[in-house]
């Protein structure tokens, strides 16, 4: 999964974050732009809850739909951690990539932003299966909604589905790296608190 070598945090918000800011490998980083660009399987997920905040003590809460089984990609994404910084990192985006993460045929390679997500999640010590079943990744456009740190910008949510009840390999997680705009450098992962749910694409 990931790459245990560190790298500098060149974010724009490594300052404002300090220790609180997790940074992923070169490896993940160098992945980043790549994936933006690039799709991956096709998949439905919905989930909705809360993961401990970047500040000890303190939730994050979010929302999240995309759909790619149809033409184009659907979905919104909206996060909300109010105690990261003043006002709160508050992101309202729409989905521009929704894909399933099972590795098929043994081949992961297609999918880089498939990729991006299992170092992540491997790096942030979340579970996940070994072959990527039950694994999502959304890019997303954001705006921010703090008014007191107006723009827009770009990020990757990585969420698994680890099953229900006695299924359940373990609690669902997610992950959320912000790649742009004025949230830059705010990352923060978690087991949920709420639920996440993934679908095959209906056979047409």
């Amino acid at each position: 999964m990931g790459v245990a070598v560190a790298i500098p945090c060149h974010l724009d918000f490594s300052v404002v974050f300090a220790k609180k800011l997790t940074c992923v490998s070169t490896a993940v980083s160098a992945a980043v732009a790549a994936a933006m660009l690039t799709g991956c399987g096709f998949t439905q997920v919905s989930g909705g809850g809360w993961i401990p905040s970047v500040v000890e003590g303190e939730k994050a809460n979010f929302g999240f739909w995309g759909d790619s089984c149809y033409e184009g990609v659907q979905g919104n994404f909206n996060y909300h951690d109010m105690n990261a910084v003043e006002g709160g990192v508050k992101m309202n985006g729409w989905v521009t990539e929704a894909a399933d993460c099972a590795v098929v045929d043994g081949n992961l390679d297609a999918k880089p932003l498939c990729l991006v997500c299992k170092a992540i999640a491997g790096e942030a010590g979340l579970r996940v299966a070994e072959d990527g079943s039950g694994l999502a990744a959304l890019a997303a456009d954001y705006r921010s909604t703090n008014p007191k740190i107006k723009g827009e910008g770009k990020l990757i949510a990585c969420m698994a589905d680890n099953g229900e009840g006695s299924k359940a390999i373990a609690d669902d997680m997610i992950a959320v790296k912000v790649t742009k705009g004025p949230f830059k450098g705010y990352f923060n992962k978690g087991y949920v608190q709420g639920n996440i749910q993934q679908w095959s694409c209906p056979e047409s």
